[in-house]
């Protein structure tokens, strides 16, 4: 059974995804082949992300290194170092026929692929990683490849990014096993999904996320916490209370960490700042958001607050979401 999984997650991986350095070469749809390889070119990245490449010892055991460094590279954007060394992980484990490595590797590199703006790629592995998945075995798994997708297809408004979040919430609930932080995770996709998609419903998401960030507080997850706040103070901003979404942003200003998490608080204020025609505060924080994106080569965001500036050097507050 295992020996046909890895077959179909393959088959699924070669349709639409490359790996390693063939990846950075190859063309996507509408891209050219010099951006293609600047998305992979850890090199470009900042100082505090080549401090954290792998030492000569932890490349003997790459797959292991990965796994127990991922959510460090991940949350200090250093997604193109991520995918670098994790491709190349995800070779070894194949290698090694270590099924569950290889399971965990496609799930941690589908994130760093959905924060760079590669939605393609994000789905492709994170569709592999579910076909390698026993729905009894490995739900977690399935439950995270789910929320992954739901995600893909918030940015991409296609219409099933609450029911992939509703159907890895009900996997959850079938468990003996209580699951607090990766419920939490899976509320805040949801959350997401019900303020920006097509099915918008925004107290149903400032209630998911409410929920979410009682499990991330009992769990002691500072970092979840303040990306809530930020999901949270964007239901108010859309609620057109501006006030009450400012609180929550000045209330975690000092708390930030991170650099992904300091770009959307950023640029959440300067969308609110924006709407009380604070103009040379939103311009402010605009552009530290930008910046910050810049350094990230978060190309999809970097478009959305290249268009949030022009709606403030215009006066305007109609921002194309």
């Amino acid at each position: 059974m295992k020996k046909i999984q890895c077959l179909l997650a393959g088959f699924i991986l070669s349709s639409s995804v490359c790996s390693g350095e063939a990846c950075a070469a190859k063309v996507q749809a509408g891209q050219s082949k010099a951006v293609s390889q600047k998305a992979l070119n850890h090199a470009e990245e900042p100082s505090y992300c080549q401090s954290l490449q792998p030492s000569a010892a932890d490349r003997l055991a790459l797959p292991e290194w990965i796994l127990g460094s991922d959510s460090v590279l991940k949350r200090q954007g250093c997604w193109k170092s991520h995918i670098h060394w994790g491709e190349q992980a995800l070779k070894e484990a194949r290698k090694r026929k270590q099924f569950s490595q290889e399971r965990a590797l496609l799930l941690s590199l589908a994130s760093s692929y959905f924060y760079l703006g590669e939605y393609a790629l994000c789905l492709s592995f994170a569709k592999a990683a579910e076909t390698l998945s026993d729905p009894k075995k490995d739900w977690r798994s399935i439950v995270e490849s789910l929320y992954l997708q739901s995600a893909v297809a918030r940015v991409k408004n296609d219409g099933r990014a609450v029911s992939l979040a509703e159907k890895a919430l009900a996997i959850i609930d079938r468990q003996k096993e209580s699951a607090p932080l990766l419920r939490g995770k899976v509320l805040y996709n949801l959350a997401a999904a019900l303020t920006d998609g097509k099915e918008q419903s925004l107290e149903r998401a400032r209630e998911a996320l409410m929920n979410a960030d009682t499990l991330f507080r009992e769990e002691g997850n500072q970092y979840d916490v303040v990306r809530t706040v930020i999901r949270l103070a964007r239901v108010s901003y859309l609620q057109g209370n501006y006030k009450q979404a400012l609180t929550r942003l000045n209330g975690i200003q000092f708390q930030l960490g991170p650099p992904r998490t300091r770009m959307l608080f950023f640029q959440q204020r300067a969308k609110v700042l924006l709407a009380m025609k604070e103009w040379q505060k939103a311009e402010v924080d605009a552009e530290k958001a930008k910046e910050l994106a810049m350094a990230l080569d978060a190309r999809k965001d970097l478009d959305r607050i290249v268009l949030l500036q022009r709606s403030i050097s215009e006066r305007s507050t109609i921002i194309s979401e």
